[in-house]
């Protein structure tokens, strides 16, 4: 009789396969989870507003999140307010404005808390409508990937040690 226990004894370890098995399978699920969550929120396109009219974008940014924009108004002016969720549509109470915005305009928006914010474009002209081209990114911060890289870094243990165990004649 072995004093090293056997791997076919389920007492000695406590049914190890299943329990490999069922981390494999979690953390294969919750990798592409944060990884969604890592890359944020990229919204691009090109809007025409009539005179008076006005278009929202919705970002969910988190404290240590910044969101980026960058606006071409390739004719008329515009104005740009970003707004948090308690103080939309209400555009006077707004945490960042630009107005009569032309032409190239690049911006960053650092979020003291997290919420749902709003990027509001409004065209006050009362005859010339305004043709923009836009692009937003929310920039994720460093807890956001540390969470990512903490998830990964766990598959990449449980798939090494199930490589170990079939290496070493294990039948997992």
């Amino acid at each position: 009789m072995s004093i090293i226990p056997h791997w076919e004894d389920k007492y000695c370890f406590g049914n190890l396969k299943e329990k490999l098995l069922l981390w494999f399978c979690f953390f294969s699920l919750l990798v592409p989870l944060c990884f969604s969550f890592a890359l944020g929120k990229e919204t691009s396109g090109t809007t025409t507003l009539s005179p008076g009219e006005e278009q929202g974008f919705t970002f969910y940014v988190r404290k240590s999140d910044t969101l980026l924009g960058t606006v071409d108004v390739q004719s008329g002016i515009i104005d740009i307010y970003i707004v948090d969720s308690d103080n939309y549509p209400d555009v006077f109470y707004y945490e960042e404005m630009f107005t009569d915005v032309t032409g190239l305009k690049d911006f960053y928006f650092d979020t003291i808390y997290t919420d749902t914010y709003y990027v509001i474009f409004i065209n006050y002209s009362s005859s010339e409508s305004a043709v923009i081209q836009y692009t937003f990114n929310v920039d994720k911060g460093m807890p956001t990937w540390l969470i990512s890289l903490i998830a990964v870094l766990a598959l990449t243990a449980v798939v090494a040690l199930m490589i170990f165990l079939i290496i070493k004649g294990k039948n997992i």
